[in-house]
């Protein structure tokens, strides 16, 4: 497991210090049996230019176990000196996190392979309905797997781009007035953006912006082929910035904007920006009714 401490400028204390890594086969609660280590992380080291590169991240965890599916991370201490469960009068709010967590194979780690499809699937009661920055984030550096439209040449732009696809779906004129077997909702698996807006065979359908990223359509299908258009909005992150104060997404603070190097703007290259976009196909998930 490859991790990356928590590194917002001047605020690596909230980074986490030392944590337990335990698996289980089903996820459920009770299972995280298989102990995975206890690990010591060390503190990002930064100043008022941005993250430096000592010490020098991501750190490896070795970590085994079998018939693992899940992977539960436990938070026990951060670099603040918060020990968790933390009280309410705790430095900083308590506040604790890591940057980026990836997951690798033995032969994956050899050829700087992460495993493919890693998803969050339970969070923190602490996070939920607050920050709730949850990791679909787990991948790479903005989360997401592939390249969103700033490396597309587009690095300023935060308005909409539209992905479609066609999808046939199964009727017969006993299935009931719509003539369609079943509930049919559209899943984005993986995007980034501040919402997304969905069509069907022209038709405005309704958005998607929170968890789990589906929508009912039904009403406006029908059945055989049909067209889905999903429009991804971005947000004006990358038009605005910050461009040079590192990879600090979700929050855009007055100081950030004074970070940079001494002789000037970088090459365009070295920007900061976010990567919005679809990752991955959406899928069409039909149920019963």
């Amino acid at each position: 497991i490859k991790v990356w401490n928590y590194n917002e400028v001047n605020l690596t204390a909230r980074g986490a210090k030392r944590i337990e890594i335990s698996g289980s086969a089903s996820g459920e609660p009770g299972t995280f049996k298989t102990s995975l280590g206890a690990h010591e992380i060390d503190r990002a080291r930064s100043g008022s230019r941005g993250p430096s590169a000592d010490p020098r991240f991501p750190q490896t965890l070795e970590a085994s176990g079998r018939g693992v599916r899940f992977i539960r991370f436990d938070i026990a201490s951060n670099h603040a000196g918060v020990v968790f469960p933390a009280s309410d009068a705790s430095p900083d709010n308590a506040f604790v996190g890591l940057s980026e967590v990836r997951f690798f194979s033995e032969s994956g780690l050899r050829e700087g392979r992460p495993l493919p499809g890693v998803r969050v699937s339970v969070v923190s009661s602490e996070l939920r309905g607050n920050f709730d920055r949850r990791a679909q984030y787990l991948v790479d550096g903005s989360g997401l797997e592939g390249s969103g439209w700033d490396l597309q040449g587009m690095p300023f732009y935060g308005r909409g781009v539209a992905y479609s696809q066609r999808f046939s779906a199964a009727g017969d004129a006993a299935s009931g007035a719509d003539g369609l077997r079943g509930r049919c909702r559209v899943h984005l698996p993986a995007w980034r953006g501040s919402v997304a807006s969905v069509r069907v065979n022209g038709e405005a359908a309704g958005h998607i912006a929170f968890p789990p990223y589906e929508l009912d359509i039904t009403d406006a299908m029908r059945p055989g082929e049909n067209e889905i258009e999903v429009t991804v909005i971005g947000t004006l992150r990358n038009t605005l910035g910050p461009h040079h104060a590192g990879a600090m997404f979700g929050k855009a603070w007055p100081h950030m904007f004074q970070v940079g190097p001494e002789k000037g703007p970088p090459p365009g290259d070295a920007y900061s920006t976010e990567g919005y976009g679809l990752f991955e196909p959406m899928e069409l998930l039909i149920s019963g009714d």
